[in-house]
């Protein structure tokens, strides 16, 4: 069972040293300094506290995130270590809960038909394709909407 907790600063720097293997390698986010360099909400206390979340599971570890937007955008991951094991329908059904406002907006790569597939069964539409730059380099993503 998946929990939504408050997201610390030590959740952030473990968020930071995530490598993942392959094509998936493009969702490492930089070094914790970096990060801190560059202002990014992931480091800002105010913005982490108002818009993070960490998701453990029922021992307490730390194997995913979500972040929650004002205007309604969803930014999620799992730990690498826990990616392929099924748990992505226990996190949509998690932010689901956690994230009544509607709609949810979220954008995912196109390469990534795992987590398309996931967030499909969750109840997102894709709505249109786009080329984003979040900070971790250009990618055609698609956008995906529950209302």
């Amino acid at each position: 069972m998946l929990l939504a907790k408050p997201f610390t600063e030590e959740h952030a720097k473990l968020l930071c040293a995530w490598r993942y293997p392959g094509e998936y390698a493009v969702y490492d986010f930089p070094p914790w300094e970096d990060v801190c360099r560059l202002g990014w909400a992931l480091a800002v206390p105010a913005k982490r506290e108002a818009e993070f979340s960490a998701v453990c599971d029922e021992t307490g570890r730390f194997v995913g995130f979500f972040r929650r937007m004002a205007d309604g955008r969803v930014a999620l991951g799992l730990a690498p270590e826990v990616c392929g094991r099924g748990l992505g329908a226990e996190l949509m059904a998690l932010i689901k809960r956690e994230c009544p406002r509607r709609p949810l907006v979220l954008e995912v790569r196109t390469f990534n038909r795992r987590a398309v597939r996931c967030y499909e069964r969750a109840g997102f539409a894709t709505v249109g394709i786009t080329v984003a730059d979040n900070g971790m380099g250009s990618q055609e993503m698609y956008k995906m909407m529950l209302w």
